[in-house]
């Protein structure tokens, strides 16, 4: 029986992730979308087409980059208020970056231009 990853196969979820954070969890795993007929944008001002990359994610298979479905499934259950700064010392704690003049907002969500 497939694995079946359902709540990444939500483009509402895949929305809320800034595209330039979308983009740069799936560029490691490039060529694994490409020949899921899936092109990752090459800079962060491109769109997503998240009902495509849900699409492909609701689907995984035995090639699904195990460490993408981490990252997003880590993602969606720590991404609120409550766990926040749990997030920001493992960002540091692997040496990402993290700006401190984003909010978490900035850093999951685009801004929506008033």
């Amino acid at each position: 029986m497939p694995l079946q990853f359902r709540s990444f196969a939500r483009p509402d979820l895949l929305k809320t992730i800034h595209p330039k954070h979308l983009t740069s969890l799936l560029e490691p795993h490039r060529r694994f979308f490409e020949d899921r007929g899936f092109s990752v944008p090459a800079g962060a001002e491109q769109d997503l087409d998240c009902l495509a990359l849900a699409g492909i994610l609701g689907q995984p298979d035995e090639e699904t980059p195990s460490e993408l479905v981490e990252a997003l499934y880590v993602i969606e259950n720590f991404s609120d208020d409550q766990h926040f700064d749990e997030l920001l010392a493992m960002a540091e704690s692997v040496g990402l970056e993290v700006g401190e003049e984003e909010t978490m907002v900035d850093r999951i969500r685009p801004s929506n231009p008033g």
